[in-house]
């Protein structure tokens, strides 16, 4: 997934290099709660969570609900990352993607991008991690070195 942004996306390819951290976020996932939601058939908590693409790429493996879990986690640790203030911004503005070479991308739209930017966000690192049921996201929020005026 190619790296992009402006004020209305940003994309990054899961491992910034370099720059300066502005945030950390971490979230945690109970994931017998999405097998839940997944087994109920709430389409509307579904398509008002996660956008097609990560639908169609959970369902698509073994345990779609841990899939889920994992990227309702990100999700959680990227919107404590960029720390929105007011009401958090929709969870389809921020879509969570595997990259070519085994990552998981963050990409942000709408209001998602719009807090990140005024933050100087331009790049995150995403760790995921699975013990039993319970699921875990660490996103580390990055501003990239700027070249002098």
């Amino acid at each position: 997934m190619p790296y992009a942004m402006n004020r209305d996306a940003v994309t990054t390819h899961g491992s910034p290099a370099e720059g300066r951290v502005v945030a950390i976020g971490v979230d945690v996932v109970d994931t017998d709660e999405v097998r839940a939601a997944v087994r109920d058939c709430d389409e509307v908590y579904l398509a008002g969570t996660f956008s097609s693409a990560e639908l169609d790429e959970c369902f698509s493996r073994t345990d779609p609900a841990a899939h889920l879990a994992a990227l309702l986690a990100a999700k959680g640790a990227v919107i404590k990352a960029i720390a929105p203030t007011g009401p958090p911004p929709p969870m389809t503005s921020i879509e969570i993607g595997p990259t070519p070479w085994g990552r998981w991308a963050v990409s942000l739209s709408g209001r998602a991008a719009q807090f990140a930017d005024w933050r100087g966000i331009d790049d995150f690192a995403l760790a995921l991690g699975r013990e039993d049921d319970v699921t875990t996201a660490t996103v580390v929020a990055v501003q990239s070195p700027r070249a002098p005026d």
